[in-house]
């Protein structure tokens, strides 16, 4: 699936911050059908080098067609901003 959103965050307490990613396209030829797979990535730094946390492991696991990621703080503490081509924005917690 096409990446539409990038963003840094420093989410799992190591100092680092973890590269967050979204997309999918549905506005496509019938015959190629819609590219929908990605549900959001969170790329993170360990020592033998880039990894790839599932959506059970990272939480991230967003349906429909990612176009902005963003962090922001809150009273609750750090979380993230899906942003939704023609739906509503997702919040996300971040723990």
């Amino acid at each position: 699936a096409p990446v539409y959103a990038v963003s840094l965050a420093e989410l799992d307490g190591g100092g680092t911050p973890e590269i967050i990613m979204g997309g999918n396209l549905y506005d496509v030829k019938p015959q190629a059908g819609p590219y929908d797979a990605s549900r959001g990535v969170v790329l993170g730094w360990k020592e033998e080098g880039v990894v790839s946390y599932p959506p059970h492991l990272s939480g991230l696991n967003v349906s429909g067609q990612i176009r902005g990621i963003r962090t922001i703080r809150t009273p609750q503490g750090t979380a993230l901003v899906v942003a939704r081509f023609d739906e509503e924005p997702v919040l996300l917690k971040v723990n």
